[in-house]
C-alpha cells in the first residue's frame, strides 16, 4: 500500500541516503538571500557544502532572477536591523540604569555593553562591504554554469493561465502569493516548480529542493505538501523530490557528505535558523519581496548575523549571582 500512496509517507533513512548519493540539488531564492544573514561560520559552512556537490547543482532561471532583483534590498534591510538592534539595546541599558532592581544588575549591563560594542563594530564592517559583499561573488562562482535557460514567453503565458486556475483552487505551490504580489510576479513559485519538473524529467534524475519557505502552499504540518510529491512523480515519469529547509540540508550534509559540522556549529545553526524562521513568519504577511518569506524584517526584530554570534559568545560566558563570570 505504501508503494501506491507513497506521498503520505516520510522518506526512510535509506531513501534519504540514496537522494544524497544520486540526486541533483536545486535551491529556492530565499536560500541564496538567507546566506547573507547567517553568522560567518555558517555562511562559510554553506558554501563549503555547496562546493562538495557543485557537479550536481542546478539553479532555475526564476530563482536567479529573483535573487538579483532582491539582493540589494535584503542587504539594506540587514543594515537597518543593526540600527534597530542598537536602539533597543541602548533603551534596555537605560532602563536598567534608571532602576536599581538587583545589586548585581551591573553584571548584566556589561553583557549588554559587549553586544552593543560588537554590533557597532560589525555595523561599520557590514556597511563598508554592502556593495561588494563576498557572498555575491561566491554565489556567482558556484552557479555560473549551473543556470537553466529562461522559459519562452509562450511557455510563461501557459504557466500564468494554469496558475490562475491552480491558485483559485489552492493547488500548491505559490497560491499564498495570489493577493500579495503584483500581476505575473505572483507566479514565481509556480515557475520555479515547473522549471524543476522539466529539468528532472529531461535528465531523468531525482531532485533535492532546499527552501526556507514554510508557508502552507509548500508545507503542511511540518512536511512538504503531498500534492507536490505526487505531481512531481507523475510529471517526471517516476522521479522523486526531497524538499527540505536549509537547517536540514546542513545537518544532513554532516552525515552524508562528512562536512565536519561540530557540536558548536550545530548549536549556532539551530539558534540562527530559528531566528530567521521566526523573522520569516513575522514578515510573510507584509513582505512584497519576490519569493523570499525571510527577506524582510519587522521593527521589533533583533535578528542579524553579528547579534546571533555575540549572543552565543555571551551565552558561553554566563554570569553568576555572586557577580563573577564563570570563564577563566
Amino acid at each position: 500500500m505504501k508503494k501506491t500512496f507513497f506521498e503520505y509517507y516520510k522518506w526512510t533513512e535509506s531513501e534519504i541516503s540514496n537522494f544524497w548519493k544520486t540526486s541533483l540539488f536545486t535551491f529556492d531564492t530565499n536560500i541564496l538571500l538567507d546566506s547573507f544573514k547567517l553568522p560567518q561560520e555558517l555562511s562559510d559552512l554553506l558554501f563549503s557544502v555547496l562546493s562538495k556537490i557543485q557537479d550536481r547543482i542546478v539553479l532555475t532561471y526564476q530563482v536567479a532572477f529573483e535573487y538579483h532583483k532582491n539582493i540589494n534590498s535584503v542587504l539594506k534591510k540587514e543594515l537597518e536591523k543593526y540600527d534597530e538592534s542598537l536602539r533597543m539595546l541602548r533603551k534596555l541599558n537605560e532602563d536598567l540604569s534608571s532602576q536599581h532592581r538587583h545589586p548585581y544588575i551591573k553584571n548584566y549591563k556589561k553583557s549588554l555593553k559587549t553586544i552593543e560594542d560588537k554590533l557597532e563594530s560589525s555595523k561599520k564592517k557590514f556597511s563598508s562591504k554592502i556593495k561588494e559583499h563576498p557572498n555575491k561573488s561566491k554565489i556567482c562562482n558556484i552557479f555560473e554554469k549551473k543556470l537553466l535557460p529562461k522559459f519562452s514567453l509562450e511557455k510563461l503565458n501557459e504557466i500564468y493561465n494554469e496558475g490562475e486556475t491552480r491558485y483559485k483552487d489552492k493547488i500548491p505551490p505559490g497560491y499564498n502569493d495570489k493577493d500579495k504580489k503584483p500581476e505575473n510576479d505572483k507566479y514565481g513559485d509556480l515557475i520555479i516548480w515547473k522549471e524543476i519538473i522539466e529539468y528532472s524529467s529531461k535528465e531523468k534524475k531525482d531532485i533535492i529542493f532546499i527552501t526556507n519557505d514554510k508557508k502552507d502552499d509548500w508545507f503542511k504540518d511540518g512536511s512538504p505538501r503531498i500534492e507536490l510529491i505526487r505531481e512531481f512523480y507523475e510529471k517526471t515519469s517516476g522521479k522523486n523530490i526531497y524538499i527540505i529547509d536549509l537547517k536540514t540540508f546542513l545537518f544532513e550534509s554532516n552525515k552524508f557528505l562528512d562536512s565536519n559540522v561540530g557540536n558548536s556549529k550545530l548549536e549556532t545553526l539551530s539558534f540562527a535558523m530559528t531566528s530567521i524562521e521566526e523573522e520569516a513568519e513575522q514578515s510573510s504577511e507584509i513582505s512584497d519581496i519576490d519569493n523570499s518569506s525571510s527577506a524582510t524584517s519587522t521593527s521589533e526584530s533583533l535578528t542579524n548575523t553579528e547579534l546571533l554570534e555575540t549572543c552565543i559568545e555571551v551565552k558561553k560566558d554566563p554570569i553568576n549571582l555572586d557577580g563573577t563570570s564563570t570563564s577563566t
